[in-house]
């Protein structure tokens, strides 16, 4: 295991050795800056933090330990954990001077197994559903440069498409449960590629010609398809034949399903909101000061961690009772709420 070293001199490591044999280092954690991205692992016995100014870190939610801290990444734009092996993880950042990269780490021994390049990377880095592939964002960051997704085989390493996906940045995927597909925002429009050939399969329109398309989610059940944009609403299509079914008022942010397809957890400027997928009725409400992806449900869906330097303020928009804070991790820049059933 390698002891903690300045960002540059690290650097400069992966840069020599090709990034092939790096370990993260453990330490302990003093300081926190804004939370930037949380996620959950799937046995729902670690929870990952990103920061955008101080290291992320992995934490046992079972004894509250740090069983890993790194800095390696100048700051973290999107974590998401192996749908099969509970210590793999993926992270996608800037690691500095401009270096955009997506690893994947084995939290248990701190090593990096892969290393990719992903350009100006947005905050979308996915496992497919069957753990065998990685998907993420990379936009170009000149006149000349391309808007792709990129796909990976998670095993090998191996770079399997990098076909053009778009003329205009992408900064949030998806994959379709059954992983044949990869929906994605492109400016005010939402195209469903197949993820074997990059083939525009669908594009879903709807949203203010005007706006931006801000996230895109799929639905664990495959039926649905939600999105926000700057034109302040929330809207869920049919993800097979890309109809509208409904769309709800929603300052622009992030969306996410929980895993039983009934709720959607809204991440807003300095607020998180849960509705109701088929109504759109608020069902709980917090005033956070994190940045809007910063949140996850568990694995079953009973809990949802979120990030607030702060307690966060709490409203229950149906009489629900008392809505407990469980857990506060990370010197309090983390929170974790116990949910109302669906």
């Amino acid at each position: 295991m390698w002891k903690a070293k300045p960002l540059a001199l690290l650097i400069s490591i992966l840069l020599l050795c090709g990034f092939s044999e790096v370990a993260f280092p453990a330490a302990a954690q003093t300081q926190w800056g804004l939370v930037s991205a949380i996620a959950w692992n799937s046995d729902g016995t670690r929870l990952a933090i990103g920061n955008l100014t101080s290291p992320f870190e992995v934490v046992d939610l079972q004894t509250h330990a740090v069983l890993l801290t790194d800095s390696s990444f100048r700051f973290v734009n999107s974590l998401d954990w192996s749908p099969n092996n509970p210590a793999y993880l993926a992270i996608g950042g800037d690691m500095g001077f401009g270096s955009c990269k997506v690893a994947v780490l084995d939290t248990d021994s701190g090593e990096v197994l892969h290393l990719w390049d992903a350009n100006a990377a947005a905050r979308s880095a996915v496992w497919s559903p069957d753990g065998s592939k990685i998907a993420a964002a990379s936009n170009g960051i000149g006149a000349l440069d391309r808007y792709e997704v990129r796909v990976w085989d998670a095993i090998s390493g191996d770079l399997l498409t990098s076909k053009p996906y778009s003329t205009q940045t992408i900064s949030s995927i998806a994959w379709s449960p059954d992983g044949s597909e990869i929906a994605g925002d492109v400016a005010n429009a939402i195209q469903i590629w197949n993820a074997t050939s990059g083939d525009v399969v669908r594009t879903l329109r709807g949203h203010d010609p005007q706006a931006v398309v801000e996230s895109v989610a799929w639905s664990p059940d495959g039926s649905k398809l939600a999105s926000t944009g700057t034109d302040g609403t929330l809207r869920v299509w049919n993800a097979y034949t890309g109809k509208l079914i409904a769309w709800f008022p929603s300052n622009f942010g992030v969306v996410k399903w929980s895993p039983d397809s009934k709720q959607l957890a809204v991440g807003e400027p300095q607020a998180l909101r849960v509705l109701d997928a088929a109504s759109g009725q608020a069902l709980m409400s917090f005033t956070t000061n994190e940045l809007d992806h910063a949140f996850a449900y568990s694995p079953n869906g009973e809990r949802l961690a979120f990030g607030g330097g702060k307690p966060p303020h709490i409203q229950a928009a149906t009489p629900i009772g008392s809505i407990p804070i469980q857990e506060n991790l990370a010197d309090g820049s983390v929170h974790i709420i116990w949910l109302p059933s669906s």
